[in-house]
């Protein structure tokens, strides 16, 4: 038979396990590490399941005497009292509305017309359909119920993020590899020889035609000087 009692102390653990839950980099729900459903409430959650899926598979047959007693309630809240002819055709059409249903819910229905819960006028008696569609409405939620708590359990928790430590031995021996390998790099920077950068004002083409100048007069004034000294030593009279 369904409990109130057990249902709430399941919704309560229920929404602690959901609010639990966040999404993972590829939007998929996760629980952290180590925040999944603990053994007690997954054992809970568990035997919930167990209990709708019990109470979803039992259905009730249009013949089932169980529906009499149902009938005998509804007509005990009649305020006047019908003859044997009209109890046998009221009876027949209340087999025809519940036939099927579930028996658990059927039962819980009757529970919530008597506590004045189900939404109906409580100064007529409920109606073999009135009945059934608050019967369908009590299936629907278990039913909602049962998968929610089916896909908590189902989703996984994160693997926890293995952070690698160094002892205090291999810490030092790295920073000395760290350190050796930055005076490699600086010494051989300070090693580099780089090319003459030329002028950035003046243009490649041009710096290269004035260097060329340059040295053709200096090889030129190198050459007369050479000259004039041959002639000197010969008694050539030089120019006036």
């Amino acid at each position: 038979m369904p409990s109130s009692v057990a249902s709430e102390g399941s919704d309560r653990i229920l929404a602690s396990v959901l609010a639990r839950q966040r999404r993972d980099d590829d939007f998929r729900p996760v629980y952290p590490a180590g925040q999944g459903p603990r053994s007690d409430e997954r054992a809970l959650l568990s035997r919930r399941t167990q209990d709708l899926a019990g109470w979803l598979g039992e259905r009730i047959a249009g013949d089932d005497p169980g529906l009499a007693e149902i009938f005998e309630r509804i007509d005990a809240l009649r305020s006047r009292r019908m003859d044997d002819r009209e109890k046998a055709a009221d009876l027949d059409n209340l087999m025809t509305a519940l036939g099927g249903a579930s028996r658990a819910a059927l039962t819980q229905a009757m529970v919530e017309v008597l506590q004045g819960r189900a939404g109906i006028d409580p100064r007529y008696p409920p109606t073999p359909p009135q009945i059934r569609v608050l019967a369908d409405r009590i299936e629907r939620t278990w039913r909602l119920e049962k998968q929610a708590i089916e896909t908590a359990l189902a989703v996984p928790e994160a693997v926890p993020r293995i952070e690698a430590t160094l002892s205090p031995e291999k810490k030092a021996e790295l920073d000395r590899k760290i350190e050796a390998i930055r005076r490699r790099v600086a010494a051989k920077g300070r090693a580099a020889v780089l090319p003459e950068r030329p002028d950035p004002e003046t243009p490649t083409s041009e710096a290269s035609s004035s260097r060329r100048a340059a040295a053709m007069r200096t090889v030129a004034a190198e050459c007369e000087a050479r000259r004039l000294d041959r002639e000197a030593g010969l008694g050539v009279p030089l120019p006036s």
